[in-house]
């Protein structure tokens, strides 16, 4: 009752709802700008001729690549030669079997391109919690249920519950509106073929199209609920929360956007995987380069999915005191 409740408070403002229609429009703009119109055309014609390309040349092209990134990487740090070698033998043997297909599939490669979807998501789920800490600042609602037995507890994970299906709302709202737009725009190709064009996409992975498109979004979702978790602890459980939520929502916008913006102009790993960015891994997908920290290596998936777990322990952990010192 109480969550069908809060619900509804959240949502029946016409701004909330208006808001996520504009987070849905981003993704058509930003397909639209960066799409050459012809794309559609383009991986049609590339598609009719890699099924030509016997096995033999994608088996080539693989040696070729192999022996140009060992050789260029040879004395860098940031790369595993061990990882390179295990995934040259995956790829090789694939490649011999013929299950590595040559083409291209716009609308899985768009899908993978979760950048746009990021930068509303984190918007979005500002605002969302920014003017509801702040309505209820000027409520009598939240003081009188707060008092009641196990009431600020009640109304606390009601808000958390509410607040993580809004973003579950929101983030798929988003991908469902890049995905229907891509297929109207581009089409899916061949979803089929192999993410390796050793020109532009270089995986360790013996994937297709569709499967990294999977990985990808399975990260970014999962990368999108912990990281409205954190903004809604931030929002609610910092010590100003409750004498100046204007000011909890700065600081909880400020760790949250300064990431973004970082990861944009410093195209290096570690901007990347600071957690507002990870629903941006498309990267983490192909590339070879490893992580050294003291005398462990980690891959950056592994990496990532280290810091997704520490951050969900850490949320869990606050949100289990449930109502305990939280200004609401």
């Amino acid at each position: 009752m109480l969550l069908s409740s809060e619900w509804r408070k959240a949502w029946s403002p016409l701004t909330a709802r208006l808001f996520l229609g504009f987070v849905c429009l981003a993704q058509i703009f930003y397909v639209s700008y960066n799409t050459d119109p012809n794309y559609r055309e383009y991986a049609e014609q590339y598609n009719a001729h890699a099924d030509s390309i016997p096995a033999e040349e994608f088996t080539r092209m693989l040696d070729s690549h192999v022996a140009s990134l060992i050789s260029e990487h040879s004395g860098s740090t940031g790369y595993g030669a061990v990882r390179i070698d295990r995934a040259y033998s995956r790829l090789r043997a694939a490649s011999e079997n013929g299950e590595l297909v040559f083409g291209v599939s716009p609308a899985a490669e768009g899908m993978r391109d979760q950048a746009m979807v990021n930068w509303g998501f984190v918007l979005f789920l500002l605002y969302f919690a920014g003017s509801q800490a702040i309505a209820e600042n000027i409520s009598a609602a939240a003081p009188l249920l707060s008092v009641t037995r196990h009431g600020r507890r009640r109304l606390f994970l009601a808000r958390f519950a509410v607040f993580q299906l809004s973003a579950l709302l929101v983030w798929a709202a988003a991908n469902l509106s890049l995905a229907a737009f891509l297929t109207f725009r581009c089409g899916w190709g061949s979803p089929g073929s192999a993410i390796q064009d050793f020109v532009f996409n270089s995986s360790p992975h013996v994937w297709n199209q569709l499967q990294a498109m999977t990985a990808v979004l399975c990260v970014s979702l999962a990368a999108g609920q912990v990281t409205a978790a954190v903004i809604f602890c931030l929002i609610y459980c910092l010590p100003c929360s409750s004498a100046q939520p204007l000011k909890s929502l700065v600081i909880t916008s400020g760790a949250m956007v300064l990431p973004l913006i970082l990861s944009m102009n410093y195209k290096n790993t570690w901007t990347a995987l600071l957690l507002p960015c990870l629903m941006q891994n498309n990267w983490m997908w192909n590339d070879y380069r490893v992580i050294k920290i003291s005398f462990i290596c980690l891959s950056p998936w592994q990496a990532a999915a280290a810091e997704l777990t520490l951050a969900a322990i850490l949320v869990w952990l606050r949100i289990r005191k449930g109502g305990k010192n939280v200004s609401i």
